[in-house]
Order: C-alpha cells, then sequence, then structure tokens
C-alpha cells in the first residue's frame, strides 16, 4: 500500500502546474462543451499558453465563490441571481436524423415528420412549438416518444438511428459537418433561451476570466466548428514531405 501511495504522490508532483501559470475555472453545459467549446478551446491555449483551463460541466448552477468557477456559459432568459450575464448567442431548433433511419431519404413534407419515431430531450421548447411553427397540425396527442435527460444523449440516439430530434443550432453544427444527421424539412423555431456568458456580480472578472470572455463574444461570431486535423494516412491520400 506504501508503495502505491509512494507511486501516486510521484504522478502527482509531475503533475503540478507551472508556476507562472494562471488556473481558470470554467463550467458549462455538457452538451456545449462537447459540441461548441472543446474543438475551439485550443486556439484560446494556443493564444494564451500561461492559462490553465479548469473545465467543469453539469446543469446545476455552481457557487461563484473563491472555490468555485470564475466563468459560466449558461443556457436561460440571462437572469440568475447572484451573477452577472452577458449574452453570447442564440439558438434555433429544427429536426433533424440519421440519413440511415428509415423513411428519411424520401422525406419532403414537413408533416410527415411526426411518422418517424420521435424522440425529446428535457427542453422547455418541443416537437408541439415546433409543429405550430412549420404550420403542421401534429396528430392529437402526439405518438409516445423515447425521452433522454441530456440533448447530447438525445443527438447520439438520433445519430444511431433511434428516431428524429429537434436539435439545437450550436449542438449540431457537427453532427452535420461530419454528416451523422441530415437536416430534415421544415423551418427553424427560434429558442426562448439562449446562452449567456456570466461571472459572480460585484466583482470584476479577473484579466484571465476577462481574456476568455472576450473571446468567447468573438468566438460566437463564427458558426463553423473546427474539424480536428487528421493524418494523411486516415484520409486515404499519400503523406507529403517537405
Amino acid at each position: 500500500a506504501s508503495a502505491a501511495f509512494t507511486d501516486v504522490a510521484a504522478v502527482a508532483h509531475h503533475l503540478q502546474p507551472d508556476a507562472d501559470s494562471v488556473p481558470l475555472r470554467i463550467t458549462t453545459l455538457r452538451s456545449l462543451s462537447y459540441c461548441w467549446l472543446l474543438p475551439r478551446l485550443p486556439r484560446f491555449t494556443q493564444a494564451y499558453p500561461h492559462i490553465r483551463i479548469e473545465l467543469h460541466t453539469g446543469s446545476g448552477l455552481d457557487r461563484y465563490d473563491d472555490n468555485g468557477p470564475e466563468v459560466g456559459i449558461r443556457y436561460g432568459l440571462g437572469q440568475w441571481p447572484g451573477l452577472r450575464a452577458q449574452h453570447l448567442m442564440d439558438d434555433y431548433l429544427f429536426p433533424v436524423a440519421s440519413p440511415a433511419l428509415a423513411g428519411v431519404e424520401t422525406l419532403v413534407d414537413p408533416a410527415r415528420i411526426a411518422d418517424l419515431p420521435l424522440l425529446t430531450d428535457l427542453s422547455p421548447q418541443g416537437w408541439r412549438d415546433w409543429f405550430r411553427h412549420a404550420g403542421v397540425r401534429p396528430p392529437s396527442p402526439l405518438p409516445p416518444m423515447h425521452t433522454f435527460a441530456d440533448s447530447t444523449d438525445a443527438m447520439r440516439a438520433a445519430v444511431y438511428g433511434m428516431g428524429a430530434v429537434l436539435a439545437r443550432t450550436h449542438i449540431a453544427q457537427p453532427y452535420l459537418q461530419r454528416y451523422e444527421v441530415v437536416r430534415l424539412p421544415g423551418p427553424a423555431l427560434k429558442a426562448r433561451y439562449a446562452y449567456h456568458v456570466v461571472h459572480a456580480e460585484g466583482q470584476p472578472p479577473s484579466p484571465a476570466a476577462r481574456l476568455f470572455i472576450d473571446w468567447l463574444l468573438e468566438q460566437a461570431q463564427d458558426e463553423r466548428t473546427p474539424i480536428p486535423a487528421l493524418p494523411d494516412s486516415l484520409l486515404g491520400r499519400p503523406a507529403t514531405h517537405a
């Protein structure tokens, strides 16, 4: 047992941050972290190598005190007690499904989406809102749906062909770019909620937090999600040499 603790201590020693590094604690939703923030985060760490990111994800509101996060990205109306919120980006809802889902390839009428298996999460707006926005009278009542507590799980279920889901713009983008899902016919519905950058009210952000907030606002202007670079061998073409 003592040898094991010695090994752990040795590993911990090597993991100690540089004395000049500045920690920055961030919190956001798992879905936004996976689909929007993480693909962009290398740009920030390359631009500011002295800032060490500590990222936490979850749907609950954290305590923004000395031991909590400095900056958060939250989804809502922009009003949270004790927090100062700055609008980051709006969101839109539209239906997507796996291109392999039966019936998707020939689907041209938004009214026929109700014939597909439908997936839903716990978002405040759902299929009934979208059908109404599309000018479609859906079945009443709507057919039973598969329900997921997290929008990431709902999207992954759609990728694997479980059904059609109402996707959010910033969550769906990487899946659409990889052709894991396709957009179904019909309009996009503006979400009642939006993404906001938050920090403790009455306490100015640290210099590192201010840099990160300004960077987030800049990134929100670019709708394109970065795609990881692959080696030439994985792209099916011969490697090039200088």
